[in-house]
Protein backbone atom coordinates (compact mmCIF):
# COMPACT_ATOMS: atom_id res chain seq x y z
CA UNK A 1 0.00 0.00 0.00
CA UNK A 2 2.76 2.20 0.65
CA UNK A 3 4.57 1.90 -2.14
CA UNK A 4 1.53 2.36 -4.27
CA UNK A 5 1.05 5.50 -2.53
CA UNK A 6 4.91 6.39 -3.22
CA UNK A 7 5.13 5.65 -6.91
CA UNK A 8 1.28 7.81 -7.64
CA UNK A 9 3.45 10.73 -5.50
CA UNK A 10 6.84 9.90 -7.93
CA UNK A 11 4.62 9.80 -11.24
CA UNK A 12 2.85 13.46 -9.87
CA UNK A 13 5.85 15.13 -9.37
CA UNK A 14 7.51 14.05 -12.93
CA UNK A 15 4.27 14.63 -14.63
CA UNK A 16 4.33 18.31 -13.11
CA UNK A 17 8.05 18.48 -14.35
CA UNK A 18 7.45 17.02 -18.02
CA UNK A 19 9.55 13.89 -16.90
CA UNK A 20 7.16 10.79 -18.07
CA UNK A 21 10.06 8.30 -18.36
CA UNK A 22 7.89 5.05 -19.15
CA UNK A 23 5.00 6.59 -17.18
CA UNK A 24 2.60 8.21 -20.31
CA UNK A 25 1.11 11.34 -19.87
CA UNK A 26 -1.35 10.86 -22.92
CA UNK A 27 -2.39 7.45 -23.24
CA UNK A 28 -2.70 5.29 -26.74
CA UNK A 29 -2.22 2.13 -28.05
CA UNK A 30 1.10 1.80 -26.71
CA UNK A 31 -0.04 2.28 -23.77
CA UNK A 32 -0.50 -0.21 -21.10
CA UNK A 33 -1.35 -0.24 -17.32
CA UNK A 34 0.01 -1.10 -14.44
CA UNK A 35 -1.02 -0.57 -10.91
CA UNK A 36 -3.44 2.10 -11.91
CA UNK A 37 -0.83 4.21 -13.71
CA UNK A 38 -0.15 4.48 -17.50
CA UNK A 39 2.82 3.13 -19.11
CA UNK A 40 4.23 3.69 -22.64
CA UNK A 41 5.47 0.24 -23.95
CA UNK A 42 7.29 1.49 -26.25
CA UNK A 43 9.88 3.83 -24.07
CA UNK A 44 10.13 0.91 -21.46
CA UNK A 45 10.83 -1.95 -24.16
CA UNK A 46 13.67 0.21 -25.67
CA UNK A 47 15.50 0.49 -21.68
CA UNK A 48 14.45 -3.11 -21.44
CA UNK A 49 15.58 -4.64 -25.01
CA UNK A 50 12.62 -6.33 -25.79
CA UNK A 51 9.93 -5.61 -28.72
CA UNK A 52 6.89 -3.50 -27.31
CA UNK A 53 4.90 -6.90 -28.59
CA UNK A 54 6.78 -8.81 -25.84
CA UNK A 55 6.40 -6.81 -23.22
CA UNK A 56 2.28 -6.47 -24.40
CA UNK A 57 2.11 -10.03 -23.99
CA UNK A 58 3.99 -9.88 -20.44
CA UNK A 59 1.41 -6.74 -19.16
CA UNK A 60 -1.44 -8.83 -20.29
CA UNK A 61 -0.71 -12.36 -18.75
CA UNK A 62 -0.18 -14.11 -21.99
CA UNK A 63 3.57 -14.51 -21.67
CA UNK A 64 5.88 -14.61 -18.25
CA UNK A 65 9.18 -12.77 -18.46
CA UNK A 66 12.60 -14.23 -17.72
CA UNK A 67 14.07 -13.06 -14.28
CA UNK A 68 16.57 -10.91 -15.78
CA UNK A 69 13.53 -9.06 -17.84
CA UNK A 70 11.41 -8.85 -14.45
CA UNK A 71 14.79 -7.48 -12.44
CA UNK A 72 14.92 -4.61 -15.41
CA UNK A 73 11.18 -3.92 -15.30
CA UNK A 74 11.02 -3.71 -11.29
CA UNK A 75 13.86 -1.04 -11.28
CA UNK A 76 12.32 0.67 -14.04
CA UNK A 77 8.95 0.98 -12.57
CA UNK A 78 10.17 1.67 -9.26
CA UNK A 79 8.47 -1.35 -7.58
CA UNK A 80 9.76 -4.30 -5.77
CA UNK A 81 10.58 -7.61 -7.87
CA UNK A 82 8.44 -9.44 -5.54
CA UNK A 83 5.21 -7.28 -6.37
CA UNK A 84 6.17 -6.93 -10.39
CA UNK A 85 5.78 -10.92 -10.46
CA UNK A 86 2.48 -11.12 -8.08
CA UNK A 87 0.95 -8.12 -10.69
CA UNK A 88 1.96 -10.62 -13.56
CA UNK A 89 1.06 -13.89 -11.71
CA UNK A 90 -2.71 -12.55 -10.96
CA UNK A 91 -2.83 -11.19 -14.35
CA UNK A 92 -2.16 -14.27 -15.62
CA UNK A 93 -4.22 -16.57 -13.15
CA UNK A 94 -7.49 -14.00 -14.52
CA UNK A 95 -6.99 -15.02 -18.16
CA UNK A 96 -6.55 -18.52 -17.65
CA UNK A 97 -9.99 -18.52 -15.31
CA UNK A 98 -11.63 -16.20 -18.07
CA UNK A 99 -10.53 -19.28 -20.84
CA UNK A 100 -11.72 -21.77 -18.65
CA UNK A 101 -15.13 -20.16 -18.15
Amino acid sequence: MRNDYIRQLVYNRNMRAGLTGVYEANPNRQTTSFAGLPINLSALSRIAGVSPSHLSRVFSGQAVPSLPLARKLSIELGVTLDSLLKQFDSRSRSLYKDAAA
